[in-house]
């Protein structure tokens, strides 16, 4: 005997997902100032600002803690103040990520007047998070660390 068909079941949840976190990440975008870049375009978005933290994400169908970092994104600069925030999607996070030493998604790239400072990988709790991202809008400016994987060729790679 066949199940009857299901009213309102999506055909691919994994797609699904990946569309509404594109969605959220176009709102904050829309409603909360917090620009989408393309990879190219986080130097040029950081040059403009004293104090960028840009938010590189994973699939979020893989990489769950991006929905989280999104989430807590316009509290966290509005918390910490000077800092504007911008996010990539997966597909421009993977591409950029090698540039700014990023070995886990998602990260928070933090840069000053352009350049880079360092690197929050992973979600954190809220105070941590905050003491960190204070902390690193203050550090001298570095090169980014040479990332220990390529996320762009193997996105959910982790470091020995």
């Amino acid at each position: 005997m066949s199940q009857p068909a299901v009213q309102g079941l999506v055909a691919n949840p994994e797609a699904e997902r990946y569309r509404a976190f594109v969605a959220l990440l176009g709102r904050l975008s829309a409603e909360r100032g917090i620009p989408m870049l393309a990879a190219g375009a986080v130097e040029a978005e950081a040059a403009r600002r004293p104090l960028l933290a840009a938010l590189f994400t994973g699939d979020p169908t893989r990489v769950p803690e991006s929905w989280d970092v999104a989430v807590i994104l316009p509290e966290l600069m509005r918390a910490c103040r000077g800092f504007a925030g911008a996010t990539l999607d997966p597909v421009q996070s993977r591409v950029a990520a090698a540039r700014f030493g990023v070995d886990k998604f998602p990260a928070l790239v933090v840069l000053r007047h352009g350049e880079y400072t360092g690197v929050i990988e992973g979600m954190r709790d809220w105070l941590p998070f905050c003491a960190e991202l204070a902390r690193l809008g203050s550090a001298p400016a570095c090169e980014p660390p040479r990332p220990l994987v390529d996320l762009a060729v193997d996105p959910l790679a982790r470091p020995a």
